[in-house]
Parts: C-alpha cells; structure tokens; sequence
C-alpha cells in the first residue's frame, strides 16, 4: 500500500508531456480529416469530437485513470479528461443501480458546476471589459 507518489516536477513535466501529446493528435487529426476532403468549416468539431470520444473509450475501459495519477491535472484538463469525468460518472452511477437518465445527470453534474462557475466568470470578465472601453 505505500506506492511511492511521482514527484512535483516529474507531475508537472508529465503533465506537460501529455497535453502536448493531445495536442499532436489534434494536429494529426487536423490533417487527416483535411486529406480526407471534410469542409473546414467541419474539421474542428470533428477533431473535437474524436478526441473528446478517445478520453470517454480511455476511461470506460479504465486506462484514462492511470494517465490522470500519472500526469495530475495535465491529463484532467483538456477535452479527453473533460470527457473522462463524464464518461466515469456515468459509469459510477450505472454500477450504483441508477437509471440511464439518473446516470447521465449524475456524470453531467461535476463538470456542469466547474462549466457553470467557469461561464459566470467569462460573462462578468466581458462585461467589464465592454463598459471600461
């Protein structure tokens, strides 16, 4: 039971490591929907997407948790663990006998409140900004 923690600076490091990963993936995405002839104006959102879907696969098959005790907030953050928050809430609440309704609400409910908090923010930010011109 004493497994032996990384310390600050490999966390941080890793945590560098792995964004800059995703964010390689998303170029190669970027280029491949691109030689595959999806109008630009689609390949963001389908880059998004499959990203976003990658994280949700990672964590229902339980790989994503051990990227997120690797590499600490880096592997949180970010589409893929936006995705893998959801995507382990809901399946915390299947297991707890909830409907799939219940399920989602509940796997919806952790990022909606850091979504929510993080939308207030940027409205009042803008409006400042807006009056102070």
């Amino acid at each position: 039971m004493n497994e032996k923690q990384p310390s600050k600076l490999n966390t941080a490091i890793g945590s560098f490591v792995f964004g800059g990963t995703v964010g390689l993936i998303g170029q190669i995405l970027f280029t491949i929907y691109r030689t595959l002839g999806i109008p630009k104006a689609y390949e963001l959102p389908a880059v998004i997407l499959t990203v976003a879907l990658m994280g949700g696969v990672l964590a229902i098959l339980g790989i994503f948790e051990k990227f997120e005790q690797k590499f600490g907030m880096g592997a949180m953050m970010g589409m893929p663990g936006l995705a893998a928050g959801i995507a382990e809430g809901i399946a915390a609440a299947r297991s707890n006998g909830a409907s799939t309704g219940e399920a989602i609400k509940a796997g919806l409910a952790g990022p909606g409140k850091i979504f929510g908090v993080g939308i207030f923010v940027a409205i009042v930010l803008s409006a400042v900004k807006l009056f102070m011109m």
